[in-house]
């Protein structure tokens, strides 16, 4: 077997990992992509919070945002009970030149791709992709 056809593999994998936990639980796959991203790469990583109710301490993800260079990926989730919403934004120094939202199946293969690849260079990214795969029991 090729080593490309091997690394298109892995990347499949993750993303349709991703996709099969967000179509069993789409409630908790949130907090749980921010627990995998934070894990694998935690300084490309912003998470927006909004409170559950008025004055409450209990907050809910309402947005990840992934930093990778020029490029930032962007995952929404505006109510609660809401889609996911994913944006993709392309940013060439300092200037935003494209904002596009993208579909989700897209989304969570593109960003399945940057962890698989991240997961290859960082000891703690893999740890962290191994730890998604085997709490999901995928």
């Amino acid at each position: 077997m090729s080593e490309g056809f091997e690394g298109a593999w892995e990347e499949i994998g993750v993303s349709a990992a991703l996709a099969k936990s967000y179509a069993s639980d789409q409630g908790s796959f949130l907090p749980m992509l921010a627990g995998l991203l934070d894990g694998s790469m935690p300084e490309a990583l912003e998470i927006e919070r909004k409170p559950i109710r008025f004055l409450s301490k209990d907050k809910r993800i309402t947005l990840l945002r992934l930093h990778l260079g020029d490029d930032t990926y962007m995952l929404q989730q505006p109510d609660p009970d809401g889609r996911l919403i994913g944006w993709h934004v392309k940013t060439v120094r300092g200037i935003t030149l494209k904002t596009e939202q993208i579909p989700l199946d897209r989304w969570l293969a593109e960003v399945g791709a940057i962890v698989t690849e991240r997961a290859k260079q960082s000891e703690t990214a893999a740890l962290a992709l191994k730890n998604f795969l085997e709490v999901k029991n995928l």
